[in-house]
């Protein structure tokens, strides 16, 4: 469904998983559904997702990969009740995800990122809270995984 507001359409904002698949997360899609957590976090209320780009998510072993392990990794990325859009992600701003890990935001020169991860394309609506897109992955030893470097926090 399209709205038309001054000479532009908006998109009223669909639930997680279909804003997944529109914008071509497939990646994060995938592990919802792997997991069975499609549906969970399709109704969340008031969530940030900090998802991972597909690039990102490549970059993971996936074999043998557990369900346990996926909600862990799933679970890492979600932050509850905080609407996290770009004007109310702060320098030094700690969040608390579902897996009771934290996820603290820098800005550098106006480039935001979540615990050394770029945010790439933020403030994705969904019917339930925002997505923010982000460079690297978060597993369960707190290593940020790049495509093609690590670091640890």
């Amino acid at each position: 469904r399209l709205i038309l507001t001054n000479f532009s359409f908006f998109t009223i904002p669909q639930d997680v998983s279909n804003t997944l698949a529109y914008t071509n997360l497939t990646a994060f899609l995938n592990l919802l559904n792997q997991a069975n957590l499609t549906n969970f976090v399709d109704n969340l209320h008031r969530i940030t997702i900090f998802v991972p780009n597909n690039a990102a998510l490549a970059s993971l072993s996936t074999t043998n990969i557990t369900s346990g392990q996926i909600l862990s990794l799933v679970y890492r990325h979600i932050v509850p009740d905080f609407l996290g859009y770009l004007p109310a992600l702060k320098n030094g701003l700690t969040l608390t995800t579902l897996a009771n890990t934290t996820i603290t935001i820098t800005v550098i020169n106006g480039i935001y990122y979540a615990n050394g991860v770029k945010i790439i394309d933020p403030d994705i609506l969904t019917d339930n809270g925002v997505i923010n897109v982000v460079d690297g992955v978060r597993n369960s030893h707190e290593v940020i995984i790049f495509k093609h470097s690590t670091y640890s926090l």
